[in-house]
């Protein structure tokens, strides 16, 4: 997603790629959900280095594309929410299966 979002520059392009984009959030919202029922099992609590690299690389596209490009948040936060609210409906559903 990251090397997909440095060729964006302009709004149309951003809405050209629009639907890859909501495709990759899904994508990654489904290894979000893999990861944290991962950690749950393994009792796992701290993220990778690499893993936090990469996470600024695609926040660091992410603001420029909100800065550079107009309407550019609006666009990119349509890409995402349907990945957001798939990821609250899984946290909200293991969190109120666990047992503390």
């Amino acid at each position: 997603m990251i090397s997909d979002l440095k060729e964006i520059h302009t709004r149309s392009e951003l809405l050209k790629a629009k639907p890859a984009i909501k495709k990759k959030f899904n994508d990654l919202v489904d290894v979000i959900i893999a990861a944290h029922d991962y950690q749950k099992k393994h009792h796992e609590q701290n993220p990778s280095k690499a893993n936090q690299i990469v996470s600024d690389q695609l926040r660091t596209e992410l603001i420029r594309i909100y800065s550079t490009i107009d309407e550019g948040r609006e666009i990119i936060e349509n890409c995402q929410e349907e990945a957001l609210n798939r990821l609250d409906a899984h946290l909200k559903r293991t969190n109120k299966n666990s047992v503390y």
